[in-house]
């Protein structure tokens, strides 16, 4: 019981966490639209996706990769004040880049190209969104997009090989 509640717990949080990023009430474009929408909708089918595979373990990286990037990417935006290319402050890196390649990249890493190439496909149209309505340019892209990399990559790890030592205590 104790575990299940924990499990619930942790994609509360994480849902919370991600869907807490407020869409403002301005007019936007398709495209930007689409790209507001991808950012929160990759890190939350990443943890559906682990919700659904019991994977308690996942739902802890992803909490974890969420965290560290969510930090990452607001310590660089205070510390490197880039303009954005239609004026205001806080350009690099792009959060939103930054929060789908999360998600993308902890689906890749933890369950395989099969989950980690259309999820990072759909984080690369993010990035070309935020270009294209002239939020960030290709640099705050890039940017966003190595540092929720990079968070997912030190948190996550394999479906696969988690499976494999279960096997072998069970032995």
């Amino acid at each position: 019981m104790r575990f299940l509640n924990m499990k619930y717990i942790l994609a509360s949080l994480l849902i919370v966490a991600i869907v807490s990023t407020p869409l403002s009430a301005r007019k936007r474009t398709k495209t930007e639209t689409t790209g507001d929408v991808l950012q929160i909708t990759i890190p939350v089918a990443a943890l559906i996706t682990a919700f659904s595979k019991d994977d308690t373990e996942g739902m802890k990286q992803l909490a974890y990769s969420v965290a560290a990037s969510t930090a990452a990417t607001w310590a660089l935006k205070f510390a490197v004040h880039k303009k954005r290319p239609r004026g205001g402050k806080y350009a690099f890196p792009s959060a939103h880049t930054s929060l789908a390649f999360t998600g993308s990249t902890f689906l890749g890493m933890r369950y395989g190209y099969a989950y980690g190439v259309p999820s990072a496909a759909a984080a690369s149209y993010v990035g070309y969104s935020r270009v294209q309505v002239r939020r960030h340019d290709w640099t705050d892209v890039i940017g966003g997009a190595l540092v929720g990399g990079i968070s997912s990559y030190i948190f996550t790890t394999s479906y696969q090989d988690m499976k494999k030592s279960e096997k072998k205590k069970k032995c």
